[in-house]
């Protein structure tokens, strides 16, 4: 199965220490272009969170966030098609609109694209959570807005959040488990002969207590 899709990430907004969300998003983007699928990156920020590399606010054009954007789309060849929309805006935002209006999936990260200026007719619109409990915690114990509104299927990275022993709400939505991907391309896999241990690199900022 092939076709069109839309696929929102995160990239611009987190633009320092940005390695490891930046790669959560992007190898869904290339996992569907490697499985001939016509793909467009899209992401929308609002304006007052463009930042500088010392976290000061500046405008857009001079932000870390669209020098990130730019060279990670430049970086994994989406120059032609991808748009950053900040607060609503985009240079090539009619060649989005007509995109999404044949595109057959949208599929929207942690539900971060809010903008109401693409309107996808046609697609299947997929809520991916990337932060099972927790995203179900802050809408049942906070009243946060997830942004549920409007998607069809809701996809998350919690493999266990179909059993009846999990530990979250449901939020009243039925949750599809589903592992994230890994573009082979990029993260090659070579088999050993033989090994006792993983290894990564990694860094963690928690979020604040839930319950």
């Amino acid at each position: 199965m092939s076709g069109k899709i839309v696929i929102a990430v995160g990239v611009a907004a987190q633009p320092i220490s940005a390695v490891g969300i930046t790669w959560t998003g992007m190898n869904w983007p290339l996992g569907f272009r490697d499985l001939g699928w016509d793909v467009w990156v899209v992401e929308s920020l609002a304006g007052d969170r463009c930042i500088d590399s010392h976290w000061n606010k500046v405008p857009a054009s001079e932000s870390a966030n669209v020098a990130h954007w730019s060279k990670m789309m430049a970086a994994f060849g989406f120059e032609n098609r991808s748009s950053l929309l900040i607060d609503g805006a985009a240079e090539n935002l009619a060649d989005l609109r007509d995109f999404a209006a044949e595109a057959d999936l949208f599929l929207n990260l942690s539900g971060h694209f809010r903008t109401k200026v693409v309107e996808f007719p046609r697609a299947v619109k997929i809520y991916h959570d990337g932060d099972p409990a927790f995203t179900q915690l802050w809408v049942e114990s906070y009243a946060c807005d997830m942004n549920f509104a409007g998607h069809d299927r809701f996809v998350t990275v919690g493999t266990r959040f179909d059993a009846l022993e999990r530990f979250a709400p449901d939020c009243g939505i039925e949750w599809i488990p589903a592992f994230p991907p890994v573009t082979l391309s990029y993260w090659p896999f070579e088999p050993q002969a033989g090994f006792d241990r993983f290894t990564t690199i990694a860094h963690w900022e928690g979020y604040k207590n839930v319950e």
